[in-house]
């Protein structure tokens, strides 16, 4: 009974690839028995929108000290003497909103592609530095950076692999932002000269820059999800380094500012 079944067996892989061979020398498409699923399809076109979380990393530089430099050595009522530390450095969090555009070339399970994506966030760091003046005048002097990050955009280049409805990929592009800056300096103080107190003095100087940008590199990796035809899911970490945003303006010698971002991101797309 056992060799009749091993024989059925035998004889049905037999004929199923003598059919094969004969479709195919026939020039018909041979029977799919040994072929494969297909591989999903992620070529051409693709819009979607997205939200992040991102969390900034700001090293402001020296600009608010210098500015701080240039306020104690005008000419004041008890030649006030103050210095601050440097580099100001401040980390921060926030959400972000945006949409993307991008097109994928596919061979077989090989994507490779390009995208642009844009991101809305209100980004603000913050720091600050208070020293007491040296005697014998008696009060503070306090250094401050700040700044609001509006918006940020990268133009990256993917590479993905195509595993069932799941596409993995990494990415590396180039990075834009925008962002305003503002390093300001304070001296709050009671003028003592010849050991009798002055009337006391409050003095503070900004410099401030609008809309400046910055520019960097970015590199990522993520996942795209097929729910439906069309219509997928990606998870993402993104990574933006800008190298330069710009220093304190009118204010010479200073360093410039550096913003680092890492985003985890959520985004629903669609593929045409």
């Amino acid at each position: 009974m056992k060799g009749s079944i091993g024989g059925l067996i035998a004889g049905i892989a037999v004929a199923g690839i003598a059919q094969a061979a004969l479709a195919a020398d026939l020039g018909y498409p041979a029977p799919d028995l040994f072929t494969p699923s297909p591989v999903s399809d992620w070529g051409g076109f693709y819009v979607g929108g997205q939200v992040a979380y991102t969390h900034a990393n700001l090293n402001f530089g020296d600009g608010a000290a210098v500015v701080l430099a240039q306020l104690v050595s005008q000419p004041h009522p008890g030649s006030p003497q103050a210095a601050v530390a440097t580099p100001f450095k401040a980390a921060t969090a926030a959400g972000a909103y945006g949409a993307y555009i991008g097109y994928n070339t596919q061979w077989e399970s090989v994507i490779l592609g390009i995208e642009g994506n844009y991101n809305r966030t209100s980004i603000d760091p913050f720091a600050l530095q208070t020293v007491q003046l040296a005697l014998p005048n008696v009060g503070t002097a306090t250094a401050t950076s700040a700044a609001h990050l509006t918006d940020y955009a990268t133009i990256r280049g993917r590479a993905g692999y195509i595993m069932g409805r799941y596409m993995p990929y990494a990415m590396l592009g180039f990075a834009i932002g925008r962002a305003n800056f503002a390093d300001s300096a304070r001296l709050q103080y009671v003028p003592v000269i010849n050991g009798v107190p002055q009337p006391a003095v409050d003095i503070t100087t900004t410099a401030t820059q609008s809309s400046t940008f910055g520019y960097g590199y970015m590199a990522g990796a993520g996942v795209d999800v097929m729910l439906m035809s069309g219509l997928f899911l990606r998870g993402e970490y993104e990574f933006i380094q800008f190298t330069s945003f710009g220093q304190t303006p009118n204010v010479a010698g200073t360093a410039p500012h550096s913003v680092t971002l890492n985003s985890f991101r959520l985004a629903l797309g669609y593929k045409f």
